[in-house]
């Protein structure tokens, strides 16, 4: 019988993101194995860079600072191209690498993963030797344990239980081990073994395009060798990236070729076809390859996605294991080591009883509703802080953003006046920072004596203050400097933990307070271990005590002697019924809380009851998002609530919901309705007509619901849902263009955009740059205002234009008549602007752009005839006679009815100006209502009779204005 050994976190799989994880495990003092079936370590190959947002990262373990000088350094990144007039590859652009964007470094590192993997390892093995000088000095309540990775060593099986996972180990003598885990994390690859025994599949698709990589020495007189360089030479494309010790890695695009779903035949490439064809791409220029290439391959570009990342947890998916990017993109090893970053400290809290076991989720969420950011370096990755609580004092910080990690900045150390970047402050050691920036001291003294005190009588329960939390004080200068006397001790236990926000003369720093929007009242701002900003809050201790459970985003909290756990509510007697639950904050949906319901979902405060089985038929998101049912021992309830043993399956209740982060309720409500109404279904057709039969207020709010489903759809992976919706959205797009837009905010505009760059719909996104223009242009000056994309009289319009224009020129047209002939322009609809037969783009815009104010017409243009309705009604002024029964007057009466009605006479500053611009667009849906039946009943056509009635006395009303605008001098 194989020998049984016992372990708290077994990692299977020894590469970027194993080493990562098992580094910080071990920094923490937990018992870690790491196992690789590989005999030996890899040398050459494989990921090439280190994003700036990595390279952070890394630093708060004291490892940028050895790899940086084993890698190139990269600034700018160039292009070059044939598609110029001469013909001939030349250098077409220059920008700064998007790898540098907005981080404590100004570049990137090109630098060999064999390399990293070896910092890795020597730092895993040297646990107890400190990596460059650390900012501060804080107490340790474990010792850091040493690490080696056991090559050779391959999974054979394995099962789990409630309390640990057994996997059965094979070395390469044929010994067998079993190892019982607490945790496994599986980071063994694109082909992990770990995710084939939980049953998960790669979900994506693999592009034709087919590329090889090679890294070699070249020679060359190619002027930006040493630049990141695109190439772009007709049908072929190159990527070069300069690495250590002179090396440069090509990326080659070698064909395309329909592959018909079969794996590429690499055996057909060679190392030197991929070196034959890059000199083809960059002629004129020589290109030479004198020696052998260090390391060559070819793949087909692709990215994929786990459909889960987590088993019952006790077991993950991290790095390639999850999800697999195009090499080129340059994001595998960076998304692979910020997995690993963010789950070994959740690890570490579970471990110790310091977090709910639902912290675990963290990771899964995370990865399928956010992702890795690749465009901006990583620097832009944020998290979602759904919880009221946690966003409510942003205002107090403006510029470090919750969600996001702290931007970086030096500060001066007090004590010594040393200068230090405040990441420097924020070390990975698995505890929580709060940065409390003192503000003015000659104000802020008591409170920050009552913060202090605040924090050193907390009760936490689960171990000492210092053990869970990192504490360091930024002070202001100003005309009373600050020193250590003024910091009380119950803050900061040592000399190293007070800092000041003030200039070194070499080093600079100074304005931090400026750089983050920080007065002088100061703040508290909580650092999630992995470096985010979990929430921010002001100084008044009372205030950091009713929110010291809210570390981070929502779903994330301590666990603490005062926090009760989430008691199981009484389930509702009906769909649909408002009423709060007793977990603080939470509510439940008045529209989307189904009795028969059998999955709770939770959107920031706000819990969904809905049916899996919708959800899973149109996403693909949620087909596998739910897990199976979790049962803990008694022994791993850590927050010690017999509850934990009955909650059951992830989703089952108010108490255990699955939980969707970076969103807010009402999106969502307009996702389900797309959900629950069915594209093709009768009902969902009454709420979402067609553009054409809505007013103005119809049309904006059904645009921002269209807006909101096609980008959800898009996130949630649900293609038919998508495909209608962005039909429907550019139905609209053709409307919103011309009427009163002011109610869609810059927001919706850009999450418009957003997902118009997701999908590389170049039409979309031209479109919603030009929304975006014209909205902060102040295109729209009054809500009242509509348009629709019929006019009664083309030739009258034109005249009216014409008119318009000529008055204009002249400076002999007052402000009312302005008004008037805006209004009218508004109803003429994109077809007439289309067509620019009179008005360039220009001039609409300064028509759209000018601020009038519309005041009633004159009285010489009679509109009495504007209230159109059959004879005999009550109300109705016209001598209009119609068929009594027939469809057409039934149609006539509800288009002209009480909704018009109401529109008509509720308006009554804006008069005859108003009724006319919305005139036209209840004529054309009157129209398109009637154009397809013809009933036997109608004996008095009419259909004819009401169009040619409002035609001819709108043609009348623009005539009759057109004469009154000449009188104008």
């Amino acid at each position: 019988m194989a020998p049984e050994t016992q372990v708290d976190v077994l990692v299977i799989g020894a590469g970027p993101a194993g080493l990562m994880c098992a580094l910080a495990l071990s920094r923490a003092g937990i018992h870690t194995r790491v196992v690789d079936k590989l005999p030996e370590r890899i040398k050459h190959g494989r990921a090439d860079g280190l994003h700036v947002r990595t390279l952070e990262i890394l630093q708060t373990y004291g490892l940028a600072e050895r790899i940086i000088p084993l890698g190139h350094r990269l600034y700018t990144s160039v292009t070059y191209s044939t598609d110029n007039p001469s013909g001939k590859l030349a250098r077409v652009g220059n920008k700064a690498s998007t790898m540098v964007m907005g981080g404590r470094y100004p570049f990137g590192i090109m630098v060999n993963q064999a390399i990293v993997e070896g910092v890795f390892r020597e730092a895993m093995c040297d646990v107890g030797r400190q990596h460059g000088e650390m900012a501060y000095e804080y107490p340790s309540s474990s010792s850091p344990r040493q690490v080696r990775v056991e090559q050779g060593v391959s999974p054979i099986w394995m099962n789990y239980e409630d309390d640990y996972v057994n996997v059965q180990l094979r070395d390469s003598t044929g010994n067998l081990e079993v190892v019982r885990a607490k945790y496994v994390v599986g980071c063994d690859g694109a082909h992990s073994w770990v995710r084939s025994q939980l049953g998960y599949t790669m979900e994506g698709d693999h592009s034709n395009a087919v590329w090889g990589v090679i890294d070699t020495v070249p020679t060359t007189d190619f002027p930006d060798i040493r630049n990141h360089a695109w190439i772009n030479a007709g049908q072929r494309k190159c990527q070069i990236i300069p690495r250590e010790n002179g090396l440069v890695r090509f990326y080659v695009q070698l064909l395309e070729a329909d592959t018909g779903g079969e794996r590429f035949d690499r055996s057909k490439i060679t190392a030197r076809d991929i070196e034959e064809i890059a000199q083809q791409i960059f002629k004129p220029y020589r290109l030479e390859f004198p020696q052998r290439p260090q390391w060559w391959t070819v793949y087909v570009v692709g990215q994929r996605l786990a459909t889960k990342y987590s088993a019952s947890r006790r077991v993950f998916l991290v790095g390639d294991a999850c999800h697999t990017h195009s090499p080129h993109a340059g994001q595998g090893m960076n998304a692979a080591i910020g997995d690993s970053h963010n789950l070994a400290w959740q690890l570490v809290h579970a471990l110790r009883g310091w977090a709910k076991p639902h912290l675990l989720d963290m990771l899964r969420l995370l990865k399928a509703f956010a992702g890795f950011i690749a465009r901006d370096s990583g620097t832009g990755i944020r998290y979602s802080a759904t919880m009221k609580q946690g966003v409510a004092f942003q205002s107090l910080a403006p510029r470090i953003i919750i969600g996001q990690r702290v931007p970086p900045q030096v500060i001066l150390r007090m004590a010594d006046s040393r200068p230090f970047e405040i990441h420097d402050v924020l070390p990975s050691d698995s505890r929580f920072k709060l940065l409390i920036f003192g503000g003015d001291m000659s104000h802020n003294r008591q409170a920050i004596i009552e913060l202090g005190r605040s924090l050193t009588c907390h009760e936490f329960g689960i171990g000492k203050m210092h053990d869970l939390f990192g504490v360091v004080y930024i002070a202001k200068l100003g005309k009373n400097c600050a020193t250590m006397l003024d910091v009380p001790a119950s803050l900061v236990w040592h000399w190293s933990c007070a800092f000041v926000d003030a200039i070194n003369a070499r080093d600079g720093g100074g304005q931090a307070y400026q750089s983050y929007g920080i007065s002088n009242d100061g703040c508290v701002v909580l650092v999630r271990p992995d470096g985010y900003v979990g929430t921010i809050l002001p100084l008044d201790g009372e205030k950091l005590g009713s929110n010291r459970n809210i570390t981070c985003y929502s779903f994330v909290t301590l666990t603490t002697t005062h926090s009760a756990s989430m008691p199981r509510s009484a389930s509702l007697s009906r769909a649909g019924s408002v009423r709060s639950v007793d977990a603080p904050g939470l509510s439940r949906d008045e529209y989307y809380y189904f009795s028969d319901g059998n999955v709770v979902l939770l959107v920031a405060n706000v819990l969904f009851r809905l049916h899996s089985s919708l959800l899973s038929r149109e996403c693909e998101m949620f087909k596998n998002m739910f897990s199976r049912p979790t049962r803990l021992a008694p022994s791993m309830s850590l927050d010690g609530s017999p509850e934990m043993t009955k909650k059951g399956k992830e989703g089952s209740c108010d108490e255990n919901p699955i939980v969707v982060p970076q969103l807010q309720p009402q999106p969502f409500r307009n996702f389900l309705l797309a959900i629950y109404g069915r594209p093709g279904d009768q009902e969902f057709r009454s709420l979402f007509k067609d553009a054409i039969e809505l007013d103005n207020f119809q049309a904006i709010t059904t645009f921002i619901k269209i807006i909101d489903i096609v980008d959800l759809a898009h996130r949630f992976i649900a293609p038919d849902i998508e495909t209608w919706a962005l039909s429907q959205l550019k139905d609209h797009a053709r409307l919103i263009e011309t009427i009163n837009a002011y109610q869609i905010s810059s927001k919706s505009y850009g999450r418009l955009l957003n997902y118009a760059k997701r999908v590389e719909d170049e039409e979309l996104v031209l479109w919603t740059r030009h929304w975006t223009r014209s909205y902060y242009a102040g295109a729209i000056e009054t809500s009242s205002i509509a348009s629709s994309a019929f006019g009664p009289n083309q030739k009258m319009r034109e005249r009216l234009v014409r008119e318009y224009k000529l008055a204009t020129a002249a400076r002999s047209i007052d402000t009312p008549i302005f008004g008037y002939l805006f209004c009218f322009l508004l109803s003429l609809g994109h077809e007439f602007w289309d067509k620019q037969s009179c008005l360039t783009r220009e001039d609409r815009i300064t028509l759209l752009g000018a601020q009038v104010r519309l005041t009633p017409l004159p009285q010489s243009i009679p509109l009495k005839w504007i209230d159109v309705g059959s004879s005999g009604q009550p109300g109705l002024r016209t001598t209009l006679r119609l068929c009594s029964e027939c469809h057409f007057t039934r149609v006539w009466r509800s288009t002209f009815g009480g909704t018009y009605q109401a529109m008509l006479w509720s308006n009554a500053p804006l008069g005859g100006a108003f009724a006319l611009s919305i005139l036209p667009n209840r004529r054309q849906k009157f129209a398109n209502e009637t154009r397809i039946l013809v009933p036997k009943s109608c004996t008095k056509n009419c259909r004819e009779v009401c169009l040619n009635y409002i035609d001819k006395n709108l043609d009348t009303v623009f005539h009759r204005l057109t004469e009154f605008c000449k009188k104008v001098e």
